[in-house]
């Protein structure tokens, strides 16, 4: 049987960069990947070897995928994954047509500041080749970037993972290195790391031209730092049901990724199509493992991370369990802790004392969402301006003031400015004729139009407009024993001039459906379920707007889709929907702006048993001048915090969520 095997490496010390240069998420995000890749996916701990900081070497890395090489037998599911600085530096072996390598950055490197150290993707693809000669099964996630040349905002308290490329001459690098024997250039894709490839899934944190941000995940009110696509990609892992395919996962995962930060678009290469880790028998197993007892105190070796929650229930069934049965309970635990990687749970209830012990199972019963605030970051000066500014958002139920912002927003007070000058704060505002106030995220991007002081009414609208969107994005049923779940399939069609629609085919390098601004879209749902559901389509804009499409807002009736079916909306003649790039955005038209000219816009369809009312997600676009499905709405869309919502039992009625997304490219504008 094929053996499952993988390299995680995750560096934050780089001990000859300067200390502006140093990292905080990436080992988070490789002890987060080395956890997953067990629990829930199997992995076994003796094949998988985990890299961090001193012990990520040039040697030690370049060693393991050797060894990862050697080790691996016809047809063994690898997975290699990198978090930490990537860059350029000149080519060496004349095989690259943009005159540069692509690199990872190990510990022991200096990169552009002399004793460069790094593996460029020249050396890697030679190990990627004696791979692929013993597996077809190969994922890549690397989550960090090669660009290191936007103007970022000074302000910004977030790592970006890339460094200047080394652009020293040929002659120069030779003192420190020594050239590979030339290889036939190869176009990469547009995260420029490897040439597209049929034997690999390739999962890259931005394009060529973009950086990779470090992300502050929100953990019980603690900011723990991750990369913004291992986090998001990680938690969309968790949800994967034996069907789930590499592109099920990243989409839904690109898009959280791209609302947290316009200017970050992930990318996927190759065999986005292939089940998830290759292979279809996989399937997730859907329990936390017991890790300890300590009186009526138990702990689990799974977190945040893993979308546990303080406040959710569990059932505790005998070690060796497939599912929650009542017959075979061995007591409740309430969930009183959690940290990214682990939790603690308090025993609520118990059939015969001492019963609960290590490595029995856990499988979740109720589900607390918790609180859907937006965090945002507000400094509490005297100005009147601000003191203004915090009374409005201190009376919102959907906002939070806090004093870091982590994966929330920050509020700036810009003053008036005639140019934008090195150290200048949010440089992307441009030129201000008075004092503004901006809406970042901790990345210093704009998330949000400019507004002068005197809004104070305007600025909470749109904070709470971006708070339902994430919240949006975000909502899906927990309930593993959802009947619906798998069932649905969502396609994105072009509809051309001859008005004949036709399935969109994602781009092999990029992963995802690219439409240009004006062409014609629709869409086609497909069931499988052997009964009649209700759909809704949702659509989440680039600039914030959420628009029902399917119904339409002025015909409320819903009409079921029949059993094993599917249907196209809307190809009718007349009602076709066009691509639109919206008026207001990018929100200031500065020259750090202009580079916006792509954005991904997200498509949710949700399906419930029942006829259900989906309005209170609608909003227009940012301004520039339990499980119980209905309970879940009205505690995200009304900033409600709750810590229960009822057993995971078709109370209300069953439901799912599929996402697809897509790319939209702006026309040049005069």
């Amino acid at each position: 049987m094929p053996a499952q095997r993988g390299l995680v490496i995750g560096i934050n010390q780089y001990p000859l960069l300067p200390p502006e240069r140093q990292l905080t998420g990436c080992v988070n995000d490789a002890h987060l990947m080395h956890s997953l890749l067990q629990q829930p996916f199997g992995f076994a701990a003796e094949h998988l070897s985990l890299l961090t900081d001193a012990e990520a070497t040039r040697d030690n890395i370049l060693g393991a995928l050797k060894t990862l090489v050697e080790s691996t037998a016809k047809d063994d599911i690898v997975v290699v994954y990198f978090a930490g600085h990537g860059s350029q530096m000149t080519d060496l072996e004349y095989d690259e047509p943009s005159g540069y390598d692509s690199t990872i950055m190990p510990h022991d490197s200096g990169g552009w500041r002399g004793n460069n150290r790094d593996i460029t993707d020249d050396e890697i693809a030679l190990q990627l080749e004696a791979l692929a000669a013993r597996t077809r099964f190969i994922t890549l996630i690397f989550d960090c970037c090669h660009s290191g040349t936007i103007t970022r905002d000074s302000g910004s308290d977030v790592p970006v993972r890339s460094v200047p490329p080394d652009t020293r001459t040929r002659e120069e690098l030779l003192k420190e290195r020594t050239p590979l024997a030339p290889r036939e250039q190869q176009a990469s894709g547009p995260s420029g790391w490897f040439a597209v490839s049929e034997s690999h899934v390739l999962i890259a944190g931005c394009r060529d031209t973009e950086e990779s941000a470090e992300y502050r995940a929100t953990i019980d009110g603690k900011i723990v730092p991750h990369g913004a696509l291992t986090w998001h990609l990680t938690r969309e892992m968790l949800k994967a049901g034996p069907t789930t395919t590499y592109r099920d996962v990243f989409e839904t995962a690109a898009a959280q990724v791209t609302a947290y930060s316009s200017s970050q678009h992930p990318q996927m290469e190759g065999k986005g199509d292939r089940v998830l880790f290759g292979t279809s028998e996989f399937e997730p197993m859907r329990y936390l493992p017991v890790t300890t007892r300590n009186g009526e105190r138990v702990t689990f070796s799974a977190g945040a991370a893993h979308g546990v929650t303080t406040g959710s229930r569990y059932s505790i069934q005998p070690i060796g369990a497939k599912r929650a049965e009542p017959g075979t309970t061995l007591g409740e635990i309430e969930i009183t802790a959690v940290s990214a990687l682990n939790a603690e749970g308090r025993i609520t209830s118990e059939g015969t004392p001492g019963a609960i012990v290590a490595n029995a199972r856990a499988f979740e019963v109720s589900h607390a969402f918790g609180d859907f605030r937006l965090r945002v970051a507000l400094p509490d000066s005297g100005e009147a301006a601000v003191q203004a500014l915090r009374a409005q958002l201190l009376d919102s139920t959907l906002v939070e003031l806090v004093t870091e912002a982590g994966d929330g927003v920050r509020l700036t007070l810009l003053p008036a400015r005639n140019e934008v000058r090195d150290g200048d704060p949010v440089p992307g505002a441009g030129a201000l004729r008075s004092p503004t106030w901006a809406v970042t995220s901790s990345l210093g991007n704009l998330v949000a139009p400019l507004k002068r002081v005197g809004e104070e009414t305007a600025i909470r609208s749109n904070l709470e407009k971006i708070a339902r969107y994430r919240q949006g994005l975000a909502i899906n049923n927990p309930d593993p024993n959802s009947l619906l779940q798998g069932k649905f399939t969502l396609e994105l069609l072009r509809v051309p001039a001859s008005g004949v629609p036709e399935v969109a085919v994602p781009a092999e390098a990029g992963g995802q459906v690219v439409y240009e601004e004006g062409d014609k879209i629709a869409f086609r749902v497909t069931s499988t379920h052997n009964a009649p559901v209700f759909v809704t389509l949702i659509d989440f804009g680039i600039s914030g707007a959420v628009t029902s499409i399917h119904p339409y807002k002025e015909a409320r009736a819903q009409v079921p889709l029949r059993a094993e079916g599917t249907f196209d909306y809307d190809v009718r003649p007349g009602m076709v929907f066009d691509v639109r790039w919206p008026e207001n955005f990018p929100y200031a038209e500065s020259v750090e702006n202009a580079r916006e000219t792509v954005g991904v816009e997200t498509i949710r369809l949700f399906v419930t048993e029942k006829p259900t009312d989906f309005s209170v997600l609608q909003q227009v676009a940012l301004r520039t001048g339990g499980t119980r499905l209905g309970d879940l709405l009205t505690s995200v869309f009304n900033g409600n915090p709750t810590r229960d919502l009822g057993r995971n039992e078709p109370v209300d009625c069953d439901w799912t969520v599929v996402t697809r997304s897509f790319v939209v490219r702006r026309k040049p504008r005069p």
